[in-house]
């Protein structure tokens, strides 16, 4: 499986997309999230970019969440 097949189901497994711009979630965050998950696979920001505009989640690189600019708008993180 490709790595970026990886990162499309991690959305889908971590993620409901919302479309609310209220929801977001930083480009940071997002980083650590899918370390934890899976700690030897390797993404470039921008594939990450590409990835996330395919499933039509914006990115937001003037806006902040905890104070970091740069979040993807319209996800909200699924609670176990």
């Amino acid at each position: 499986m490709s790595t970026s097949c990886i990162f499309k189901n991690f959305i889908d497994e971590t993620f409901i997309q919302t479309n609310n711009p209220n929801d977001k979630i930083s480009k940071a965050q997002m980083n650590l999230l899918f370390k934890e998950k899976y700690p030897t696979k390797n993404l470039t920001d921008n594939q990450i970019s590409i990835s996330l505009k395919e499933k039509n989640i914006k990115y937001d690189a003037q806006v902040r969440k905890h104070n970091i600019r740069g979040v993807y708008t319209g996800l909200k993180q699924l609670t176990d």
